[in-house]
């Protein structure tokens, strides 16, 4: 059975352990209950006292699928005080949903097997401390051949990957654009650095030199153009005030005037006030490896992939434009850890892999810089 088992890939060096801090049980995500996940809990003691409690522990949508119920704040039914789950004290890890016993890991499926990268929202991540990832190696595979999809991922991909909108390259010359961007990304100016990349691919893709593009790399010396600086501090300010006013988007276009005007807002989201100058094109020296750490994953990982690589680059280099802003932001009232948990936490949950709410506005960036 064992030789049946998929491939799995790890970014080299790359750890983690839990230090059970609770934050992904109190995000209010989604979770999923499979059929056999819900039979335990069910049968569980405590899923009985959360239903004494009042509260619903699964939740049943009407095509009869179940997912983790939610207490009055968002966070699971089964997160106890002290952060720690009460249904892994029951039952164990094995034995609770796909979700929670993979999270913060996701896997992307390739043609070369499965390329498996962490999630920068989990605050553990930061630290790369603990296991070696390629340590669960057995563990990965196994659930990859029991659960399949109900493991996280990404878009699979296919023997071709999409670079633009008319453009695909076969799965192996992509792999050698990997390496292209990773030797030349510049951590201490990680959006415009990435911006740069996104013009040149651009460039190359309409005029169809994408094959001298890997053949020689990105110019390094070469820095974005006026037009593309523009873009992302627009670009970087639009999705800004869709972050800070989720719910209300009346109110959007006055934040952007005040921010612009040179006033200081204080954060209706997170209480911190807000300047326009903390927008920064350059990185602390202090943040530069996190940020360096943080590219490989998403490029290793194969997320830059879920639409087009050009888009990719786009909607992180605003993710690294947004990440330098909030890293100033709360280093005003918090430690400098705390300050890089949050801020990578906003930049990886709603903008990088989630950016479901700024999709139709980082399409717009990608069409304005291509001048369509």
């Amino acid at each position: 059975m064992k030789s049946h088992l998929p491939q799995v890939h790890f970014l080299p060096g790359q750890r983690f352990e839990c230090t059970s801090c609770g934050k992904c049980c109190a995000s209010g995500w989604k979770v999923p209950v499979n059929k056999q996940a819900r039979e335990i809990i069910e049968e569980s003691q405590v899923y009985a006292e959360v239903k004494k409690e009042g509260y619903l522990p699964l939740q049943i949508a009407d095509d009869g699928k179940a997912s983790i119920g939610r207490q009055a704040n968002g966070a699971c039914v089964f997160l106890a005080e002290d952060d720690l789950c009460n249904l892994h004290r029951e039952v164990g890890l094995e034995k609770k949903p796909v979700v929670c016993r993979t999270y913060p890991r996701v896997v992307t499926n390739t043609p070369d097997g499965y390329f498996v990268s962490l999630s920068f929202a989990c605050p553990a991540v930061l630290d790369n401390q603990g296991v070696l990832l390629s340590e669960e190696k057995l563990e990965i595979q196994e659930l990859l051949q029991a659960f399949d999809s109900e493991v996280p991922q990404n878009v699979p991909l296919k023997e071709r990957v999409r670079i633009a909108a008319d453009q695909e390259l076969p799965w192996k010359d992509y792999r050698a654009l990997e390496e292209r961007l990773l030797e030349s990304f510049d951590a201490r100016r990680p959006a415009l650095s990435t911006l740069a990349m996104a013009e040149q691919l651009m460039r190359a893709c309409s005029s169809r030199e994408l094959s001298l593009l890997l053949q020689n790399g990105f110019d390094q010396d070469e820095q974005t153009s006026p037009l593309a600086s523009q873009l992302l501090d627009v670009f970087t300010l639009h999705c800004l005030a869709i972050l800070e006013l989720e719910t209300a988007p009346d109110e959007r276009v006055g934040l952007m005037e005040r921010l612009v005007g040179g006033e200081s807002v204080v954060s209706t989201r997170h209480g911190f006030p807000l300047h326009l100058s903390d927008i920064l094109s350059e990185a602390r020296a202090e943040d530069v490896e996190s940020i360096r750490f943080y590219f490989q994953n998403i490029v290793f990982g194969k997320r830059l992939t879920n639409s087009s690589v050009t888009s990719g680059l786009i909607t992180v280099a605003v993710g690294m434009s947004l990440l330098l802003f909030y890293l100033e932001v709360f280093r005003r009232g918090l430690s400098d850890q705390e300050a890089r948990e949050r801020a990578f936490e906003i930049v990886e949950a709603d903008v990088v892999t989630h950016s479901s709410g700024l999709d139709v506005l980082l399409d717009e960036f990608g069409k304005a810089l291509a001048g369509e």
